[in-house]
């Protein structure tokens, strides 16, 4: 009997290893993240991972553009009638939903990698705030450009109250996130009419 010829699929394999680069920067951080790990860790030899991606800066620019693409798109995706505090809540749900991505994100934006003002995740958040600012609910005198990162960093308090309370559901993390998130908002609004 002659053996079955393997079919391959370099999509499938590119995928693969991205996957891999995006669970072991989640679980051990970029500092752990090698060629060979991310290859040992999608069932692929090295040299299959190279043939893919240059090295491992490619890998992790492809694995940074991956997880923006992934989130902006989930983000992006609410009913146009969505009320703001919908908007946040489901943003939040996102992120429990996606942690690795979001740990990715943050590992970006401390390292400086990629969360600039040309990101689309940070130009989405923005547009938001400055919409908010003309509807009056956000402070006239707000900084939008630092308040985008205020409100980008918060990814972080999602992913620590997910770690917090692993117990709980992610409607009601993301519930809990959203009613603090909206009382602050408000706090702000009425600190700025003083």
């Amino acid at each position: 009997m002659k053996p079955q010829k393997r079919i391959r699929n370099p999509q499938l394999t590119r995928a693969k290893i991205l996957n891999a680069t995006l669970e072991l920067v989640a679980e051990k951080g970029v500092e752990a993240l090698s060629m060979k790990e991310a290859a040992k860790r999608a069932g692929v030899s090295r040299s299959v991972a190279y043939m893919h991606f240059d090295d491992r800066d490619h890998l992790l620019k492809v694995a940074n553009s991956t997880v923006s693409e992934r989130l902006m798109s989930e983000m992006t995706s609410f009913d146009a009638n969505d009320t703001l505090y919908e908007r946040v809540f489901n943003l939040a749900k996102v992120i429990l939903e996606n942690p690795e991505a979001a740990k990715i994100l943050m590992v970006d934006s401390i390292n400086g990698f990629r969360l600039n003002r040309d990101d689309p995740l940070f130009t989405t958040v923005y547009d938001i705030l400055k919409e908010l600012q003309t509807l009056g609910v956000f402070s006239s005198e707000a900084d939008i450009e630092v308040s985008t990162y205020i409100q980008l960093s918060s990814i972080m308090t999602v992913l620590l109250l997910r770690e917090q309370y692993k117990e709980a559901s992610v409607t009601e993390i993301a519930e809990r996130y959203t009613k603090e998130w909206s009382r602050m908002l408000k706090s702000q609004y009425s600190l700025s009419k003083r």
